[in-house]
């Protein structure tokens, strides 16, 4: 439930879920994000300007909204409303700028792949080979000792890798695993792909 911190009245009853159902929910979600991937990134945009007028159009409301739930000042929860509506704004206009001709496709799968390894075949197949992004930054997370020589092979067959971009992803890699961060892993392993990804050429 939610209560406002004010009042102590209750404002919203929300609905229970057991760990299978949140489990659904985020399978349903990839599924949804598979459908999503394949809607041109210019409507995709468009749909994201269109958020931006509805939520002006009732921003009082969702101020209001916002301080009944969690006590904020009036100035406070304009400050939140109006970041999201710049943010929303900001991605709305430059995304078909940044999106246009990225390899997405395989710059998922590579995160995929690392995050997910697929470390063993069914009986009677050949393991599918890794791609050059998830096999590059397999070998460079194979070792913290043995990453610089892999940094120096890459480098020289990729002449658009940077030696000290390299470093610094990498150690961020080493130093959430040795802290076993599983989100700053995840969040540092996908930096890592997505700067190999679009510089593996």
């Amino acid at each position: 439930a939610i209560f406002d911190p004010l009042t102590g009245n209750q404002l919203h009853e929300l609905e229970a879920h057991s760990a299978i159902d949140v489990a659904q929910f985020f399978a349903n979600a990839r599924d949804f994000q598979v459908q999503w991937s394949t809607v041109p990134v210019g409507q995709r945009a468009a749909l994201a300007a269109k958020l931006v007028d509805a939520m002006i159009s009732r921003q009082d409301e969702l101020m209001d909204m916002l301080q009944r739930e969690t006590g904020k000042s009036r100035a406070h929860a304009f400050e939140e409303i109006t970041g999201a509506l710049a943010a929303i704004s900001y991605y709305a206009k430059v995304a078909p700028k940044l999106m246009r001709g990225r390899d997405y496709d395989t710059l998922l799968a590579a995160v995929d792949e690392l995050q997910n390894p697929r470390t063993t075949a069914r009986p009677g197949t050949t393991k599918k080979p890794l791609s050059p992004t998830a096999q590059a930054c397999t070998d460079l997370l194979a070792s913290a000792e043995g990453c610089e020589d892999i940094i120096t092979q890459l480098i020289e067959t990729h002449p658009r890798l940077e030696r000290q971009t390299l470093r610094q992803l990498t150690r961020a890699c080493f130093a959430a695993d040795k802290k076993q961060d599983d989100a700053a892993s995840k969040r540092s392993r996908t930096k890592l792909s997505h700067y190999v990804s679009q510089n593996l050429h």
